[in-house]
């Protein structure tokens, strides 16, 4: 949803129009747990896109701001198990 809102920031009104390339963009990004991105799991063969740059960095942005939370998180439970 941040990247949905990042994306229709100027046209907030405008931001169903952004669903299908958000959808598009996430169903041909590789997924470490499958190996594979969804689109060629379900259909066996690789996506034809042109995928548009903005939101492709906005999800990566979003996708690594996500992580470092998760992993901040993390070392602050474990430092409040060790003290």
């Amino acid at each position: 949803m941040a990247v949905l809102s990042k994306c229709s920031a100027d046209n907030p009104e405008k931001w169903y129009s952004y669903v299908f390339h958000l959808q598009e963009i996430l169903n041909s990004t590789f997924q470490r747990s499958i190996k594979m991105t969804p689109f060629d799991l379900l259909f066996s063969t690789k996506m034809k896109s042109c995928q548009d740059i903005k939101i492709t960095q906005l999800l990566n942005n979003e996708f690594t701001v996500q992580f470092q939370q998760q992993r901040d998180a993390l070392h602050q439970d474990a430092k409040k198990q060790i003290y």
